[in-house]
């Protein structure tokens, strides 16, 4: 989920030393190649994750018209707290009590998937120098699946009424001595993540075409589009009601932080040729 904090160095760098290399190398540019060389094919990279291919046409020296789309493979992993308390017999030589115990434990959730998309967009050069404005409709079909995976019990505060605090049981016991619980590696849930189909690009930038037709270019902008939506749906039956609730606190918490991801900001860097 913090996948932009480890980019943001790389993805500067990225684009400091693109942007000098293409500005040194396209310094003549001028309006007029935009009608010489009108058809433009280029690779692109978004945000350094997206990859793909991009073509456009320009209509005249100020208009382009175009189509984009490409994908990648994406993971990250999401941790859980769950908690709950457990009824279990304690035994000590020959006494033997009901006791309770409060029950918490890990639980870890990994998502895999690609992340395919496609884009028709136009954009507008209102000056020589290369500088444009684009807006595009997107179509993206991101759905991130994955499995919650129980990791392991941890118990605590385990008493009894008539001996107070007694020892908890060890992990090892756990799947004997409390059968009501998930075992350590089983998995509980499947997890889905879904983002909107469409979404609209707005961005700014610049695109350079050579003497020779080798153009690039550099734009930032922001998909624009409605948050995206975790679900879940049970494996394991779980009877314990302080197990759901935990478990359901922990998605809308997550869907709170994925509200933040209705706007994706994005830097993209373009490389191709003009015809």
């Amino acid at each position: 989920m913090n996948t932009y904090k480890y980019l943001k160095l790389p993805l500067l760098l990225a684009v400091i030393l693109y942007s000098t290399v293409i500005n040194l190398s396209f310094a003549k540019t001028n309006a007029n190649l935009r009608e010489e060389k009108p058809s433009q094919v280029q690779f692109i990279s978004n945000n350094l994750i997206l990859l793909g291919v991009k073509y456009g046409y320009h209509l005249n020296d100020k208009f382009m018209l175009g189509v984009q789309g490409g994908h990648t493979n994406f993971d990250f992993e999401v941790d859980y707290k769950i908690s709950t308390s457990v009824d279990y017999t304690y035994t000590d030589n020959s006494v033997n009590e009901n006791a309770i115990a409060d029950a918490s434990f890990d639980t870890s959730n990994t998502f895999s998937t690609a992340m395919p998309y496609g884009e028709v967009f136009v954009s507008y050069s209102p000056f020589s120098n290369g500088f444009f404005t684009k807006i595009g409709l997107m179509y993206r079909s991101w759905k991130f699946d994955g499995l919650m995976t129980n990791n392991g019990y941890v118990l605590s505060n385990c008493r009894s009424e008539t001996l107070g605090n007694v020892d908890c049981p060890d992990e090892e016991e756990l799947p004997s001595e409390i059968a009501d619980l998930p075992d350590t590696g089983e998995d509980l849930a499947n997890i889905y993540i879904e983002w909107p189909n469409f979404a609209t690009d707005i961005s700014l930038g610049w695109n350079w075409i050579g003497d020779f037709g080798i153009s690039g270019g550099i734009e930032a902008g922001a998909w624009i589009g409605s948050s995206p939506q975790i679900s879940y749906e049970l494996i394991t039956e779980i009877s314990d009601d302080n197990i759901i609730e935990d478990l359901e606190n922990e998605i809308a918490k997550i869907q709170k932080r994925l509200d933040n991801f209705a706007i994706l900001p994005h830097i993209t860097l373009s490389l191709g040729y003009n015809f």
